[in-house]
This record gives structure tokens, sequence and C-alpha cells, in this order.
């Protein structure tokens, strides 16, 4: 099969959209608030209500989903990393399986509509796109695709902060679920995020927005991060003010299954 063409589609799909976002602290949590207790139980991070350990979560929540097996899909929208069409949105399927991860990336706009997927297995890497019907694919080294712990969400926790604070539960299919937020009115420069490079010029972060659903096993079954920015000029397509958007959701956990791409047959 022929190697892929379209390097900077590919890239801006791979690159762009799998970094959109990056983590936003801030120290503007009102202190006088009071914390919400979480009484008998025990979710990996989580003391007093508060989230303490983000790595602590993280890394259970990956754990949790190579573990079991889940589907994760979601939305990121925003302006892509390196596009020039202005802001778009991607609609992103992750399924995982073990050792074995299935992605997919479909962009409704900034790179054409086209579509990426990816397949790892405990050996191999391999990524391809179509485009006009035609799929063209290679394998590829370890750097050549997305991360594992992206796949699994785990990249995204770790774009919290220490913050964030137990607000309820909500009762869902499988047990009792516990929802996380944190809002924050500004973000200082230090903290800007690298895809505030693509954001228009003197663009700032005005707010931001956590807002996650766990249950006691360190499972994030819900997760979503909203960005505004600000700004008075236009770089990449993007009038100001704009929002950059990361939202999933986990399902079929332990029921789900991750199959070979048939566009893997014609890669040597």
């Amino acid at each position: 099969m022929a190697q892929l063409s379209r390097r900077r589609a590919l890239s801006a799909l791979a690159t762009g959209f799998a970094t959109v976002l990056a983590g936003c602290s801030d120290d503007s949590a009102e202190e006088s608030e009071t914390d919400r207790p979480l009484e008998g139980v025990d979710i990996p991070g989580i003391e007093n209500g508060r989230l303490e350990s983000v790595l602590e979560l993280a890394d259970a929540h990956h754990d949790a989903v190579v573990s079991q097996s889940a589907t994760r899909r979601g939305t990121i929208t925003g302006s892509p990393l390196g596009a020039d069409d202005g802001s778009a949105t991607a609609f992103t399927e992750a399924r995982t399986d073990g050792d074995v991860f299935f992605h997919r990336v479909t962009s409704d706009g900034g790179t054409d509509g086209l579509v990426r997927e990816e397949y790892l297995d405990d050996s191999s890497h391999y990524v391809a796109i179509r485009e006009d019907g035609e799929w063209s694919g290679e394998r590829v080294g370890r750097r050549g695709g997305t991360s594992r712990t992206y796949l699994t969400g785990n990249t995204h926790l770790h774009w919290l902060d220490g913050a964030a604070r137990f607000v309820g539960t909500e009762l869902r299919p499988g047990g009792t679920h516990y929802l996380f937020t944190h809002w924050t009115e500004s973000m200082p420069d230090a903290s800007r995020p690298p895809h505030a490079d693509s954001s228009p010029d003197d663009g700032e972060a005005t707010y931001a927005r956590n807002r996650f659903l766990v249950d006691e096993d360190g499972l994030c079954r819900e997760f979503e991060q909203i960005e505004h920015y600000e700004g008075d000029d236009d770089q990449n397509g993007v009038d100001a003010p704009y929002n950059h958007v990361v939202e999933w959701s986990l399902s079929d956990v332990g029921s789900t299954t991750v199959e070979e791409p048939q566009w893997v047959d014609g890669i040597d």
C-alpha cells in the first residue's frame, strides 16, 4: 500500500487534535467554600472531597481501562494546531482491549474532512488516512502515532488541577458515580498551554472549566474541559472570543473488543 502522501493533513489530525488542550492551573479557588466530604468512598487521588493527586487519579483510570476494556467517544472543538481554516470539530473514538487499541478521528473542517485511524497491538503501531474513499497507511514508530496513555484518557486527566471539588453523585448503570468540578476566572501567562500559539494574537484565557465524573475505582466516565479565549486580532482564521473544548464519555466498559482494520492487510 502506498505510503502516506498528505503529511500535513496527517499531522494536523495526529498532533493538532491530540494536543489541542493542555493543563490549566490556578490558585483562585475560594478557600471560604466548604468542602463536601466523600464519606465511605475511597477514590484514588481524592481526599476530603478534593482532587489531591492528579497523578494517582490518572494512573488509576488508565489501569482500570486497560484491565477491563472500554470505548471512549467524544469531540474536540477549537482551532487545530497548524490549521488555517478556522475552528473545527474532531469526532473521536478510542477502543481499548488490553494491549490492543483502535483510534479514529474524523474532522468536519480544517483538514478537508479527512478520516484518520490508528491500530496498535502488542508489537506494532499502524496509522492510515482516508481521502476520496481510498485508504493509505503505514507502520510507524513509537513516536509516530498517538500514545496509549492519550487513548485511555490518562493524558486528559493530567490537565486537571488540585482545585477540583466534589459536588454531588449521579446514579448511572453500573452504580453511583461522583461529580467533580473546577472553575477559574483567569489563567496566568506562565501556565498558557502550547496550543495558545494557535489562538488569536494577544489571546488570553479568561476562564476555564473542568468537569469529570468518576466511579469508586477511579474510572473516569465523563470528562469535559472548556477554555474561553479573548483577543483583539485574528490568527489562523479564528476570531476571538472563542472556546477550546474537549469532552468525552466512556462506555462498553468490560465489553469492548478491538478488531484489526482491513487496511492493515495492505501494509508491508
